[in-house]
């Protein structure tokens, strides 16, 4: 399968044999890396260590920190970034819920257990802190619990969703959820059922989405007529991190998908691939800083100051103009 996209009006260096550290990505504001606070300036320029790595904050920076989350040493933040003679210059610091930077958290690949259901009763002050009901089975919400408001306020008769781990009854995602799928049409979501419940990365799947969907692990999934797919975080492609809720037949030991979903990439952990053993893809932008003399023969890059590789069995696009020392270009 040929793995590369156009961009119109950007120069391309595509299939690089040095890959970029998985947890980065590039949007239209930059480059992000999400991680723990490790260490931090007294003020707000100076160094940063989140995650591991080390930005440079200057007086342009902008630090946000909503709904009370903070940016403390031991606070999870997302650092939005770009890159200019070899450092990380941060562009804004946000701080981010702790479940995003917990390896036990949503970046946790292993399967939990989710549940669709009717709530009958709910902790009568602080959701965090208390017992729920949903279809008879009690579950208890702590200051780790996730809330999640994703159909509006939780009511008595309303349909939720509540993610926990077989064994237990701590909750660790309860959100109120839209009323199909608590219905008996609701995608292959049967009311009062658990299913157990997995982050993956997908390696291929079938083109009418009915059939065998195979994981970047090797894991596989029949999807059925009565699957229900969902595209709210992005087409279904090679490499795209899916949310895939399934039952598991106790004979044939068969996994049949009740929903599959494309979902952030953290929540795969950043760590999938798309054979087993490759790098789930990740574009870069930068400037240009060294290259070969003859970019088809390969040879050292140099790109907002990471080193690349390249072979004669890399792609190169020259959509708009020539490589050249200063251009910016975009790296896969």
């Amino acid at each position: 399968m040929k793995k590369y996209l156009k961009f119109a009006g950007m120069l391309l260096v595509l299939g690089v044999l040095m890959a970029l550290p998985l947890t980065i990505h590039a949007d239209d504001d930059g480059l992000e890396w999400t991680g723990t606070i490790e260490n931090r300036p007294a003020g707000i320029v100076g160094t940063w260590v989140v995650g591991g790595v080390s930005f440079t904050a200057n007086t342009a920076t902008y630090l946000e920190q909503e709904h009370g989350r903070t940016l403390n040493v031991g606070d999870c933040a997302q650092v939005k970034y770009y890159l200019s003679g070899g450092q990380k210059i941060a562009i804004k610091i946000s701080a981010e819920e702790a479940y995003k930077c917990s390896s036990g958290g949503e970046g946790d690949t292993g399967e939990h257990l989710k549940l669709y259901g009717r709530l009958q009763s709910q902790p009568p002050a602080d959701p965090h802190n208390g017992t729920w009901v949903v279809e008879g089975m009690t579950f208890v919400s702590n200051a780790s619990t996730k809330i999640e408001y994703k159909a509006g306020d939780f009511r008595v008769g309303g349909c939720v969703e509540v993610e926990y781990t077989s064994g237990s009854n701590i909750a660790r995602e309860i959100e109120s959820a839209y009323d199909y799928k608590c219905t008996d049409t609701g995608g292959g979501m049967n009311p009062g059922e658990s299913y157990s419940q997995v982050y993956a990365v997908l390696f291929d799947f079938p083109p009418g989405l009915i059939g065998t969907w195979t994981m970047g692990g090797g894991d596989t999934y029949e999807a059925t007529a009565n699957t229900r797919f969902e595209q709210e975080n992005g087409a279904f492609f090679q490499g795209v991190c899916l949310d895939i809720k399934f039952s598991t037949d106790p004979n044939t030991g068969v996994k049949t998908a009740a929903e599959i979903s494309t979902t952030e990439a953290f929540k795969c952990g950043n760590t999938g691939g798309t054979n087993g053993d490759e790098p789930v893809e990740n574009k870069f932008y930068g400037l240009i800083e060294t290259m070969p003399a003859n970019p088809p023969a390969g040879g050292n890059w140099t790109i907002g100051g990471i080193p690349f590789t390249s072979s004669t069995a890399t792609e190169l696009e020259q959509e708009h103009a020539s490589f050249a020392v200063g251009t910016c270009v975009e790296v896969e």
